[in-house]
């Protein structure tokens, strides 16, 4: 790989890494080391779903003031949002990381913190 690919895919999975925290990049990246070539390139080719996307700005400031214990009440307060648009952040962010309850987004923020 030339300089600059390698550059511009070590900053990509830096990027990726911060978004979804160390612990599930760490499992994606075991998880792409398995895979044959083929396999790679019909992953990278394949159509993207609803939980490819990556948490908006938003989404993730919610979720870590989540994970810093505030209740949606005052996630709304300190954002200057209203509690149901707190509510919808949370479920976005559950669905684009594929976690099943608040409890999981708390543990999702606290190990990205960490």
């Amino acid at each position: 790989m030339s300089d600059v690919t390698t550059v511009f895919c070590d900053a990509t999975v830096a990027r990726l890494r911060q978004q979804v925290g160390a612990r599930v990049a760490d499992r994606l990246m075991a998880a792409g080391r398995q895979l044959t070539q083929d396999e790679l390139m019909a992953e990278a080719l394949a159509p993207p779903t609803p939980t490819d996307k990556p948490l908006t700005g938003r989404e993730l400031e919610v979720a870590e003031l989540a994970g810093q214990g505030l209740s949606n009440e005052q996630i709304a307060s300190d954002l200057v949002i209203s509690r149901r648009t707190v509510e919808t952040h949370l479920e976005h962010v559950r669905q684009k990381l594929d976690l099943a309850s608040r409890y999981e987004i708390v543990a999702w923020a606290l190990s990205r913190s960490g």
